[in-house]
């Protein structure tokens, strides 16, 4: 019995070594014996895993860069295999999810197999790719404007990382971000980017040292001048201005201006502005004054004066390239002061309003290509409207809360593919709440609304209006371009959003007053650009034959719009 026992544990001994040496050979025994190369190692890491094929970003990090893992699983879906099998195959799908990953948006990733991944996957079945995204651990300005470092190097960081301290994050460096960092630099006064960052190896593998060079833009301080005959018959339609810009006075970005209008009928239009940054994310304040004071004797002598204060905030939600939108909040208020002489009389009213703005776009690229650029701005504002007279507001009753939408939109379409031949189309409407005081009317006469129609045609509380223009832009002299046009207008609008009996009395002389007006035009225009800041521009516009009467006196049949403008 003894010897049939011992028989048995050497036969047993016998089979333990043969699955002994078996288990070596088998394909996919070592990752069953070595927890550490098991696929749920790999998903407890935060790895992307398809089947048997993981992928693996060094150094490893909490969460994965939005877009990462759509990039790369996008990829891994269109491989024909399910797994390389040969090194050859190994380098394109390298190549290939390298590809995916730059084009969703991490433009230094890099994916590689290492040696020792190769040969686990070989042995266990299990294909480890690693990622290496681009971690950025340090930035190299090289500033030749004179906005100071500290605040350019805040506004990369923020802009680049979301971070002031690059070494307490895993910063990846990704396509929007650099483009919003680049573009962010270029929006503070007086800087532009001076060649496209540079890329260098940074400190650990895989790491990315980026370097901004950035340059002066512009002068210090910009002069300008101007003369048109863009003003209103009653107030003076000729126009003379000059103005004066200053950026980085303190070095962070900060702007000012300044211009002074008179006419020949001695109205004198002013205003003072600045704009400072707040924080380092593109937040900026901007504040303002303007007046205004007139003299007008036809009939009855009155003269005016008027006031304005603002201040608001401008920030970019996105910015890049391809695609920018803007948000403003803007805090108005106007005082104003109308004085009848022969009776020494005045009355005094004031507006108060808030402004909210969103501006969209479809980013710089198209207009440095000259190609399809298209912009909307919609606005909503929303005020208060007091007058010491509220005789003369019996019927209109103006005063009080009001509410109006604006919506702004623009596009060019290209003909042709050297930019220079092209359509211009532009949409202004405007919806109002109730009658709204005179400043804050839509304009439809004068060279930005219906051309064909004076600058003081009468203005509408709802409307819009449309302009349409086929231009041309061709060299003349060295420097000098010569851009021709033509082009039509239209505009639909309700004068008062409320109209009142016997409104229609007060136009005296002027023939089936209606309250809807449809007006249309049609002209030609001129704009002579030369190297020394010099601009020359002339349109000529007639109404159509089917559109309405002016119910300006100062309407001519053919509307001349004349300007030059200097600056310096």
């Amino acid at each position: 019995m003894l010897n049939l026992t011992e028989s048995h544990r050497n036969r047993w001994q016998r089979i333990i070594a043969i699955a002994a040496v078996l288990w070596t050979l088998v394909p996919g025994a070592q990752a069953i014996s070595h927890e550490t190369e098991t696929p749920l190692s790999m998903h407890r890491n935060g790895q992307i895993v398809s089947g048997n094929i993981a992928i693996r970003v060094v150094p490893e990090v909490a969460e994965l860069p939005a877009g990462m893992r759509e990039a790369l699983e996008s990829a891994l879906a269109q491989m024909a295999d399910v797994a390389p099998k040969t090194l050859q195959d190994v380098a394109l799908w390298s190549e290939r999810m390298t590809q995916a990953l730059r084009q969703g948006g991490f433009p230094v990733g890099l994916v590689v197999m290492t040696a020792d991944d190769w040969d686990t996957a070989n042995r266990t079945g299990y294909t480890v790719f690693s990622v290496y995204p681009g971690r950025v651990t340090n930035v190299v300005l090289q500033n030749h404007s004179r906005a100071k470092d500290g605040h350019l190097i805040k506004v990369i960081h923020q802009a680049l990382c979301n971070t002031q301290d690059l070494s307490k994050t895993s910063c990846v460096l990704q396509t929007a971000n650099l483009e919003r960092t680049t573009q962010l630099l270029q929006d503070i006064p007086g800087v532009r980017m001076d060649g496209t960052p540079q890329a260098a190896p940074g400190e650990g593998t895989g790491a990315v040292q980026l370097t901004f060079s950035v340059a002066e833009q512009g002068e210090p301080y910009t002069f300008g001048a101007s003369i048109d005959n863009q003003g209103v018959e009653s107030t003076g339609k000729t126009r003379l201005g000059a103005s004066v810009s200053g950026n980085n006075v303190f070095g962070i970005g900060d702007n000012y201006a300044a211009n002074v209008f008179v006419t020949n009928k001695q109205m004198w239009t002013g205003g003072v502005m600045a704009s400072v940054p707040l924080g380092d994310q593109g937040l900026r304040a901007t504040g303002g004054w303007s007046a205004q004071t007139y003299s007008i004797n036809a009939g009855t002598a009155l003269s005016g004066v008027s006031n304005t204060a603002n201040i608001g905030i401008d920030y970019p939600f996105t910015r890049g390239l391809d695609r920018n939108v803007r948000g403003q909040i803007l805090l108005l208020r106007t005082e104003s002061k109308t004085t009848w002489d022969d009776f020494d009389f005045s009355t005094r009213s004031t507006l108060s309003s808030v402004r909210f703005q969103m501006q969209a776009d479809n980013g710089d690229r198209q207009i440095a290509l000259r190609a399809e650029p298209w912009s909307v701005v919609g606005a909503v504002t929303v005020g208060h409207q007091t007058s010491d007279d509220a005789s003369l507001d019996t019927g209109p009753q103006r005063a009080g809360n009001y509410a109006k939408f604006t919506l702004l939109g623009s596009k060019i379409w290209q003909i042709g593919g050297t930019g220079n031949t092209y359509v211009l189309s532009r949409l202004n409407t405007q919806w109002a709440s109730k009658n709204l005081d005179f400043s804050e009317k839509m304009m439809l006469g004068g060279p930005s609304a219906v051309r064909a129609y004076p600058i003081d045609e009468e203005s509408a509380d709802d409307g819009a209006v449309l302009n349409l223009g086929l231009y041309h832009r061709f060299p003349i002299f060295p420097g000098h371009q010569l851009q021709l046009g033509t082009f039509v207008d239209f505009a639909f609008a309700r004068i008062n959003h409320d109209p009142w009996p016997g409104w229609s009395s007060g136009y005296v002389g002027i023939p089936n007053v209606r309250n809807e007006r449809l007006l249309s035009g049609y002209g030609v225009s001129a704009d002579w650009l030369t190297p020394i800041g010099l601009t020359l521009s002339l349109s000529l516009a007639r109404r159509f034959p089917f559109s309405p009467a002016s119910w300006s006196q100062s309407a001519l049949p053919t509307q001349v719009w004349l300007a030059m403008s200097w600056s310096h």
